[in-house]
């Protein structure tokens, strides 16, 4: 907007659309208008608040100290952004005040306090003030020792118990550090812990499940280092990652340097699906390894870009699941060339530059009914493609 407050959108194609005004000191309002509207207002009010009492189960005594946090969305089990998100509250009477909430939905707050699980509660904010009483459960403390693969105590390691993508969202839920000895203890960790992860820089992050000790054990770390080439390839957003191998596990993401290379380290020994990835086009390729202790292994991912194109039109139905897109896969020596594209309204796509050999083209989609089951492929087809081939094919979901 301009200082006046005023605004114009213009070449709208919609006969119909929804604005939505953000303003960091507001809450966000929404206002459906006709094209072609010209005396469009839209009136900014105060952010919602979110208020109430953290108590203790059974006498109802309110806590003094605690930790409080939130997050747009419903959720059910203990959540790397959710727990990273929560702040120390002191108050005589147990009384917090969440002031800084823009927008109207679900959110599910997270409180815990030293001696006391963390506790879930989904609240729904419509109004200006919503009042919230969290009813937290004693626990006893957990406590372990973190070692390394000789037995010898490991001090500094961060310890944590809920999953995360990469290690750079570590510090945000790590929950407690081992001391000179490697003895770390939790005051306050999740009902029916089932398992505790710990991790220092030099080592690979170890896994305690289910343990009466908690003894966590870091194991002698993998190292995964190589370089990315391309050919008339934009290389210059280039990243490369490794998906997570299990649960406990982060994912990792870096950047490539200049000269393309990376570097990856304090694997866990094992299988790993690495990839590479550039932005434009949207590319990636994927490979598939064995990692050993103590080891460094090397990998080159060569981008290369084709003479031919596939193109066509994807046929929805009246009311369309959410669709992810489409993959052009390309499999050879172990690697899986990948390109990715989005379907233009119409329902139009096309893929240029496209490698010649043996190809699967597959359709994605996001079932809006059941996102939990992630993205599914509802059709794919395999064929080969000559040198400078231009093929057409349609697809009806």
């Amino acid at each position: 907007t301009s200082e006046d407050g005023t605004f114009q959108i213009g070449h709208l194609s919609l006969t119909e659309c929804q604005l939505e005004a953000h303003h960091p000191d507001y809450a966000t309002a929404r206002l459906s208008v006709a094209a072609g509207t010209h005396d469009a207002s839209i009136v900014l009010q105060d952010k919602f608040i979110l208020q109430g009492h953290v108590v203790e189960s059974g006498s109802r005594k309110p806590l003094s100290h605690f930790m409080i946090g939130y997050r747009l969305g419903s959720f059910t089990q203990l959540h790397f952004g959710l727990y990273g998100s929560a702040k120390p509250v002191e108050s005589t009477n147990g009384f917090f005040q969440l002031e800084a909430i823009q927008d109207v939905g679900d959110y599910t707050v997270i409180a815990w306090s030293d001696g006391f699980a963390p506790i879930l509660r989904t609240v729904t904010i419509e109004q200006a003030t919503t009042e919230l009483e969290l009813v937290l459960e004693p626990i006893a403390p957990v406590n372990g020792t973190v070692v390394d693969e000789q037995g010898a105590p490991v001090n500094d390691a961060c310890i944590y118990f809920i999953g995360l993508p990469t290690l750079r969202d570590l510090e945000q839920i790590t929950a407690a550090r081992s001391d000179g000895n490697g003895h770390f203890s939790l005051s306050s960790p999740p009902q029916d812990t089932s398992w505790l992860a710990a991790y220092k820089p030099g080592y690979a992050i170890g896994v305690a499940r289910n343990s009466d000790n908690w003894r966590v054990v870091l194991p002698q770390p993998a190292v995964v280092e190589g370089v990315v080439y391309g050919e008339d390839i934009n290389l210059e957003k280039a990243t490369v990652s490794i998906e997570r191998q299990q649960e406990e596990l982060p994912g990792y993401w870096l950047p490539i340097d200049d000269a393309g290379a990376f570097r990856i380290p304090d694997l866990l020994p094992g299988t790993i699906s690495i990839k590479a990835q550039v932005k434009n086009p949207s590319q990636y390729i994927k490979h598939t390894m064995q990692v050993e202790a103590g080891a460094t292994k090397h990998v080159e991912f060569t981008f290369e870009s084709g003479t031919g194109t596939i193109e066509g039109i994807v046929t929805k139905p009246e009311n369309p699941t959410k669709l992810d897109g489409l993959h052009l896969e390309r499999v050879r020596d172990g690697y899986s060339d990948v390109m990715t594209t989005s379907l233009r309204n119409d329902g139009h796509y096309k893929f240029e530059n496209v490698w010649s050999g043996e190809l699967i083209l597959r359709l994605e989609y996001l079932d809006i009914g059941d996102s939990k089951k992630g993205m599914q492929s509802a059709s794919e087809v395999s064929f080969t493609l000559k040198p400078g081939e231009n093929k057409y094919q349609d697809f009806a979901l």
